[in-house]
């Protein structure tokens, strides 16, 4: 976003009228003067809106985790950013789970200025929608839930499809009893429809893809 050009705001705008809580600012770049310019006006405007923000941490794009720490740091403290779960804690996720293991991330998260909230998109790695309690054994110590980001999206076919919230309560009726949390991932705009579908689940957040 070109300083001055009023995107940010707008969008912003946009979303609080649609009735969203905050957005999650996807960043694979972080050391790019462009990012770092987007993600300052997003966070200024955000204040006086009382609008609120975290980062998803792209490692499709960029998989070194610790090159993402000063940005993270920067805006961990700011009044818009977004905080969540038992204790209150900035809230941090991921696009991807890139080569990470769990002393990966336990050394990332143990360099950052606050404790997070970390609900990382690690379902494609051990087995997740298969085995979410093993899933759980192997990253429980590291994450405080789990992020259902594929289940958006239909399986490959030549038809159309729905997508269904089969797999996203199978996984959250196996890690929410163990005091996790579970974030599903829904292309739908309907608050409606959502609310009816996802009542079975034992949910504290929707991420809304558009």
């Amino acid at each position: 976003m070109n300083p001055g050009s009023g995107h940010a705001e707008l969008d912003i705008d946009q979303a609080i009228a649609v009735g969203f809580d905050a957005f999650a600012l996807n960043v694979g770049q972080p050391n790019q003067p462009w990012a770092q310019s987007t993600v300052s006006q997003l966070f200024n405007y955000a204040t006086s809106k009382n609008f609120k923000l975290f980062f998803s941490i792209d490692l499709f794009q960029y998989e070194n985790i610790n090159d993402f720490t000063t940005m993270v740091n920067q805006y961990l403290g700011h009044s818009a950013y977004y905080h969540a779960g038992p204790n209150n804690r900035p809230f941090l996720s991921t696009y991807g789970s890139g080569r990470l293991g769990p002393s990966d991330v336990a050394q990332f998260k143990s360099k950052l200025s606050q404790s997070v909230f970390f609900i990382p998109d690690f379902d494609s790695v051990n087995n997740f929608y298969n085995d979410p309690s093993g899933w759980l054994n192997t990253w429980g110590s590291v994450v405080d839930g789990g992020f259902g980001w594929e289940t958006a999206w239909p399986s490959r076919q030549d038809t159309p499809a729905n997508i269904s919230v089969v797999q996203d309560n199978w996984v959250s009726t196996n890690i929410v009893p163990q005091g996790k949390s579970y974030m599903i991932s829904e292309f739908f705009l309907f608050s409606r429809f959502l609310r009816s579908k996802l009542k079975p689940l034992a949910l504290r957040f929707i991420s809304l893809s558009v």
